[in-house]
């Protein structure tokens, strides 16, 4: 039963709280009170210098192949002002899973923005991190959206914190968790690690999920994926994507150092 029960708001909570202090929550979708409790017990005896098992438990729920594709076609497809950016995502989960985070991470950060200028209605404009706290803590104020979804205020709060106090920081106040921040991204570059950079990378994906999610409730857009689950649509173009991840999917469980771009990058 524990294998396709959602968790508790009380448990999502508790979970999240000790995520935020690595700029991490749990995901949207297809996340399960199974999952849940297994993220728990890794927590308790998380620190900085081991949350990769953590991580690694995140991922195997965020890049899950059948959820992915669930989420791209249920959810951003079907959103009119964000479905011209599924390409971009689709491709990245590709490159992520083929090892090439990197490419993943510089290919999603203008996603982000992209997404919260159209949602403020300013597609274009300059975006500036003042204005992007001030958006968000709109929400946190919101009680018509934080009322409309039971998880609604979790969601919210999770962008908040990850969002505002890591990935927009201002570079000069305290130092982000592992760079994660959209101006300290470069350093990245500089000392080149794989695997921070594929937690950095899943973490977009999280990011972006919560955007659309919150985007969807507020703009009450499609039926609540609480008491209706996503379901597949049973379409050519759906069979092909969702076989297609899954080939992608078995090299991201297979040793980093195996992937193709990580080998190609060895060369070099």
């Amino acid at each position: 039963m524990d294998d396709i029960v959602i968790p508790s708001e009380d448990l999502n909570i508790k979970v999240n709280e000790k995520l935020f202090v690595y700029a991490l929550a749990l995901p949207v979708h297809n996340v399960t009170h199974k999952d849940a409790i297994e993220i728990s017990k890794l927590l308790q005896s998380v620190n900085k210098d081991n949350i990769a098992q953590t991580e690694s438990a995140i991922e195997r729920i965020v890049m899950h192949p059948h959820g992915r594709t669930l989420w791209l076609e249920n959810r951003l497809s079907l959103i009119p002002c964000f479905k011209d950016i599924c390409s971009i995502v689709d491709f990245a989960y590709i490159s992520y899973c083929r090892g090439n985070p990197i490419g993943v991470y510089f290919s999603l950060l203008p996603i982000v923005e992209g997404i919260i200028l159209r949602w403020m209605g300013i597609a274009g404009a300059r975006l500036k991190f003042d204005e992007i706290k001030k958006w968000v803590k709109n929400k946190k104020n919101n009680s018509q959206l934080l009322n409309s979804h039971p998880f609604a205020p979790i969601w919210v709060e999770a962008l908040s914190r990850i969002l505002v106090d890591e990935f927009f920081k201002y570079t000069g106040d305290n130092p982000t968790y592992a760079y994660f921040n959209r101006h300290a991204g470069a350093h990245l570059l500089q000392n080149f690690n794989l695997n921070a950079i594929r937690g950095l990378s899943m973490r977009i994906f999280i990011i972006i999920e919560l955007l659309v999610e919150i985007y969807v409730i507020e703009n009450k857009f499609i039926v609540d994926s609480v008491t209706i689950p996503l379901l597949l649509k049973n379409s050519a173009e759906t069979g092909k994507r969702l076989y297609a991840y899954k080939l992608a999917y078995d090299w991201l469980i297979k040793p980093l150092q195996e992937h193709p771009e990580a080998i190609l990058g060895s060369m070099y």
